[in-house]
């Protein structure tokens, strides 16, 4: 968690700036889930509406891909809190499509493609750590991380882009992937059954 207020007591405010976006990148490379909180829309405290720099602001972390954006005395003393979530998820939204529109494609992987209303992935590996050496891979589609462990969904959570889905023990692994597929509507599911690391692939299946 990035704590903007005390980066704001320790260096000159110009510094801000560059700090918050060094410290997203090595928290990427170290496999760490990263959250930007503090004063993200604090003008919806007392106001409807948030300001243009706020707005910005929630944008710019989405374009840095923080794993989570912080709401705190928005919220917990605000006069609009639920007005305050809904509007940062709208903000959300609209820059992660506008992000989709300008990535560089060529830094995607072909296999998977770049539509993500139309595909995902869907991974089951026996570790978090394996999980969180190909979630820094920051997949351009969904991606689906199916587990029997309970204990792993309340770290799954935190990482952008990731949906947990329990499975049952004795579950036939190819009839989850076919729910998944109807029930949300995809035309085409990547299926990766991985090995104790996170260089060894030992299953790809693709289903359409």
């Amino acid at each position: 968690m990035i704590a903007r207020g005390d980066l704001g007591v320790e260096m000159t405010a110009s510094k801000m700036f560059s700090t918050q976006k060094k410290i997203t990148i090595k928290c990427r490379e170290a496999k760490k889930p990263v959250i930007c909180p503090t004063q993200m829309l604090e003008t919806m405290i007392q106001n409807p509406v948030p300001s243009r720099a706020e707005i910005t602001d929630v944008g710019n972390a989405v374009f840095d891909q923080f794993d989570g954006l912080l709401l705190s005395g928005e919220t917990a003393v605000g006069k609009f809190p639920t007005l305050t979530v809904r509007t940062m998820r709208k903000i959300i939204e609209d820059a992660e499509a506008y992000h989709f529109e300008i990535s560089d494609h060529k830094n995607r992987c072909p296999l998977l493609g770049t539509r993500i209303k139309e595909s995902c992935a869907v991974i089951r590996c026996p570790d978090l750590a394996t999980i969180f050496g190909l979630y820094s891979n920051h997949f351009e589609i969904p991606v689906y991380f199916v587990s029997k462990e309970v204990q792993n969904f309340r770290c799954l959570h935190m990482l952008r882009g990731v949906i947990p889905y329990e499975i049952k023990e004795d579950e036939d692994i190819i009839k989850v992937v076919d729910q998944i597929k109807n029930k949300f509507n995809y035309k085409k599911i990547y299926f990766f059954e991985m090995q104790g690391n996170d260089e060894v692939m030992s299953k790809l299946r693709v289903f359409k």
